[in-house]
């Protein structure tokens, strides 16, 4: 039985890129942009649950597959 292959982990660089392209995606809706980093913050100072993160994220992306797929990058390996 072959392990499971473990994601490489992310760059710093990778998260500020999809940072920076959400920014660029939702400029005439920045309120979608600031929710996107009032979750990313909450999850970092409350301890949220990622599967709540991903969940809120899910929503916020909802008319975007492509933000909401790189951004699985990002959880663990378990979450998604």
């Amino acid at each position: 039985m072959l392990p499971t292959p473990r994601r490489a982990p992310v760059e710093f660089n990778q998260a500020i890129s999809y940072v920076n392209k959400i920014k660029n995606r939702f400029t005439n809706e920045p309120d979608t942009y600031k929710q996107f980093l009032e979750i990313l913050q909450t999850y970092q100072k409350e301890q949220k649950p990622i599967q709540d993160v991903y969940a809120q994220v899910t929503v916020l992306f909802n008319g975007a597959p492509d933000l909401l797929e790189e951004f699985k990058q990002f959880l663990p390996d378990d979450s998604a």
